[in-house]
């Protein structure tokens, strides 16, 4: 048991998954209430593999696959130079807010495209919820009985997604994906109850639907792995496209770093800048940037937003009003 996030299921698994009428009546012991949602096996006096998976300490430690591997190339294919390389070795009840939040901001691409003379629109490269609906689908229906980490490879024109485990049960490629089977079905169950997927043979559908409306082709599934299971997802922002738009937000960046390093900020705090300046590129308040940096908004304020107006990089879209409550920041164009 030391060697599971207790709190995680006592406060928040459990209450979610047994109505608040039976706990109130329910005497039994931690251990009990596990078993009975299949997270405890009492015969042998430990937790289950399907709870070292969704609330270990370390489940990488007991099996060994049981990590996702993220990489980007900064090209075509593997050759290319590893642009960036982050393993997550946490429990899927950590990893998955996690995984959330690295898909919006280091994943997702957002810039803007013509669309008329006189119009533009913003266009991402993918749809960040059909992302997170194919990683959460990989983490929920992989073999963790093999050694291998679930892959999550980012190239210039394309995401890879695969999972160890091919299809399971029922589900065969001819009749994928009318017909599907849970090889985990406490952790499906699980991530169900935890609000990150749904049981109804709906995601496949959703991600087909979601990356067409963001102006890209359907994902490709190739079920005839006997092994693995993968899916391809092209990004709906050409390669030359996106080039272009990590050159100009990089010689952006560079422009701005020179009045901000090191009068204002030191070298080491440069990964953070350049995140607050990707999220201005339209103008945001300073509890969304608070938020989607992990901090309180006055002490972000305090430790940002100020030094940066003042260096002169970002300005209040309602300077005469500072403390306004529809107080926004934005990029000041040179």
């Amino acid at each position: 048991m030391r060697n599971l996030n207790i709190d995680i299921i006592k406060n928040e698994y459990i209450p979610k998954a047994v109505s608040s009428e039976e706990l109130v009546n329910d005497d039994r012991t931690i251990e009990q209430q596990m078993a009975a949602l299949g997270l405890y096996d009492v015969e042998n006096n430990c937790p289950t593999n399907a709870c070292i998976v969704l609330f270990g300490k370390n489940p990488k430690r007991f099996l060994y696959g049981a990590y996702l591997q993220y990489v980007r190339f900064n090209g075509l294919d593997k050759g290319a130079e590893i642009d960036n390389e982050k393993p997550f070795c946490y429990c899927l009840a950590k990893m998955m807010p996690q995984l959330e939040a690295f898909i919006d901001f280091g994943v997702m691409k957002t810039r803007p495209v013509a669309i008329s003379t006189l119009r533009e629109k913003n266009q991402s490269n993918y749809p960040a919820d059909a992302l997170r609906e194919l990683i959460l689908n990989a983490c929920m229906h992989r073999d963790y009985q093999s050694n291998m980490p679930t892959r999550f490879y980012q190239f210039s024109n394309r995401i890879e997604i695969m999972n160890p485990g091919g299809l399971y049960g029922k589900a065969r490629p001819e009749n994928f994906p009318e017909v599907n089977d849970y090889r985990n079905p406490i952790i499906a169950q699980a991530l169900k109850i935890l609000g990150y997927v749904n049981m109804f043979n709906r995601g496949i559908s959703r991600v087909k639907n979601m990356m067409v409306e963001n102006g890209g082709k359907e994902p490709i599934f190739n079920v005839d792995k006997i092994t693995a299971f993968e899916v391809i997802c092209h990004s709906a922002i050409n390669h030359s496209d996106l080039q272009d738009y990590k050159e100009d937000l990089t010689m952006t960046f560079h422009r701005i770093e020179a009045k901000l390093i090191p009068e204002f900020f030191n070298a080491e705090e440069k990964d953070e800048l350049m995140r607050i300046i990707t999220l201005l590129k339209e103008p945001a308040s300073a509890s969304f940037l608070a938020k989607e940096l992990g901090y309180e908004t006055r002490n972000f304020k305090i430790k940002y937003m100020e030094k940066m107006v003042k260096a002169g990089v970002v300005a209040m879209t309602i300077p005469d009003k500072p403390k306004s409550s529809k107080q926004k920041y934005c990029l000041v164009m040179e």
